[in-house]
């Protein structure tokens, strides 16, 4: 095994690390995952693995192995504990996804699926974004750290920068890493409005 293979492996293995926190969170009525960005990322997730793989990337489909499990875990998790789902703007970012996936498979191009995917991903993030802004005590702040850090060592494990297999490693750790600073800086805001 190359050290590219061990981050890889490790980015998983982060993951399922991080997702600790956050289910024990969610059962202690602390986290609330929306459901809109949970299913989105599983759909998303599902597909990845595949397109990603057809797309030449090895070292950094660990990861995208182990969001099939823990995206699956929260996504059931989120229909009785987790919030939304409902909204306009969880019905926009769903239906943008599902024409995002349609796209994918009217073209049945792995490359074309993957920039796709990437769009829908991102479409996920969007009413975990808003709740993180407006309820940072909704998301566990812990398992945003780990999982921006498990993104951070999946980008680590590319051994290939062709702009297909960098997508969506950089991607990935740049939105994870923005919720988790938003989450930190929203509650440092509350707990010290006057920013001493």
């Amino acid at each position: 095994m190359n050290i590219h293979q061990i981050m890889g492996v490790t980015a998983a293995i982060l993951a399922f690390v991080g997702l600790v926190p956050y289910v024990l969170s969610i059962f202690r009525g602390e986290t609330k995952p929306n459901r809109a960005s949970w299913f989105i990322w599983l759909v998303v997730n599902l597909s990845l693995v595949f397109s990603y793989h057809s797309a030449g990337a090895s070292t950094t489909i660990w990861l995208n192995i182990a969001y099939v499990v823990t995206t699956s875990l929260i996504f059931i998790l989120s229909l009785k504990y987790g919030v939304g789902g409902y909204t306009p703007l969880d019905i926009t970012c769903l239906i943008g996804a599902v024409i995002g996936l349609g796209l994918w498979w009217a073209t049945n191009n792995p490359v074309t699926a993957l920039y796709m995917n990437v769009f829908v991903d991102a479409l996920g993030f969007i009413p975990t974004i808003k709740k993180a802004y407006l309820l940072p005590e909704s998301e566990n702040k812990l398992s945003w750290n780990i999982s921006t850090l498990s993104n951070a060592v999946n980008v680590a494990a590319l051994n290939n920068w062709q702009f297909k297999i960098i997508l969506f490693p950089v991607y990935n750790f740049i939105f994870n890493a923005a919720v988790a600073v938003l989450i930190y800086n929203v509650i440092q805001k509350k707990f010290n409005p006057k920013g001493r």
